[in-house]
């Protein structure tokens, strides 16, 4: 078996493993926090079974719609404005226009991202 072919099936592979984990992981935590009620956007439980001492964390995701957030910026009180971070984010498409004595090339820094391999089966 060659490396495409290898890489093809441990991708299969993988795929499937990782589907199932996050599966049974929800099964689990659901039965485990059953009869936990939500607090504060989060629930937890420890437990013991079978020897091991097993943690479960639902928590509630957060995001804010910046179109909104825009449109409602002006009527929000001291306290609401606190409670947004705003985080720089770059927009590639403007900054790889910019010259090449840019002072914003100091602030910005690079590596490398994990390749990325795609197959897909052509009909011969």
């Amino acid at each position: 078996m060659n490396k495409f072919d290898t890489w093809l099936q441990l991708k299969e592979q993988l795929d499937e493993v990782k589907e199932r984990e996050a599966e049974l992981r929800r099964e689990l935590c659901a039965e485990l926090l059953a009869e936990k009620t939500m607090a504060n956007g989060r629930m937890s439980v420890t437990t013991m079974i079978e020897g091991y001492k097993w943690n479960a964390v639902q928590a509630l995701n957060y995001k804010v719609s910046s179109e909104i957030l825009q449109v409602i910026w002006p009527e929000l009180t001291e306290s609401e404005r606190d409670a947004i971070r705003w985080v720089p984010e770059l927009s590639l498409r403007i900054y790889k226009a910019l010259p090449e004595d840019s002072i914003l090339h100091e602030a910005v820094t690079t590596s490398l991202a994990m390749p990325q391999l795609k197959a897909e089966l052509k009909a011969v």
